[in-house]
């Protein structure tokens, strides 16, 4: 003898619209039940300044070039415009100095973290003629967002998503003079 088993009638059409990569989106938001899933995203370096210098070892030492005062000159210039563009960005939650050359901003369910460093490369390739220093003062720029917090709104997110992009070229048009 069999028994007829009623099922409930599911409408699986709005499922059937959703690409691929979205479905998988979601099965893995739903497979870790709450845990939070943060996904950053680097943004490209922003230059500030960048400037070469010989590495001549013949120099006496009294005469060799310290790029030392070149770059706290720049960076001292690019915190204010970093202050500035924080200051200007207002759809921001909240804005923190993390530590000296580090801030961090949280925008709904987007945290951005901001770092300001200095650093050196040496060319000493074959195809140069005189070994070389280039320095940079650079600003890196992280956004991470927390999927435990997005809200549901697809309008909302997207024009959140364009804030922190349209703040990135704030950054980038203020600080490449």
């Amino acid at each position: 003898m069999s028994a007829l088993v009623s099922t409930p009638n599911i409408d699986y059409s709005d499922l059937l619209h959703i690409d691929r990569k979205e479905m998988e989106g979601l099965t893995a938001v739903f497979k870790y039940d709450g845990v939070s899933i943060p996904l950053k995203i680097a943004y490209d370096n922003i230059c500030v300044h960048e400037f070469h210098t010989g590495m001549d070892t013949d120099i006496p030492k009294e005469r060799q070039f310290s790029p030392q005062p070149i770059f706290n000159t720049v960076k001292e210039f690019a915190e204010k415009e970093i202050d500035a563009a924080i200051g200007a960005f207002e759809t921001k939650d909240t804005s923190k100095t993390v530590s000296q050359d580090s801030w961090q901003i949280k925008n709904g369910f987007i945290t951005i973290d901001l770092c300001l460093h200095c650093y050196t490369e040496y060319d000493m390739s074959d195809f140069v003629f005189e070994d070389l220093a280039i320095h940079r003062v650079v600003v890196s720029m992280v956004a991470s967002y927390n999927t435990n917090k997005v809200y549901y709104s697809h309008p909302h997110a997207i024009e959140v998503f364009k804030e922190v992009n349209d703040f990135y070229v704030a950054l980038k048009t203020a600080l490449t003079v």
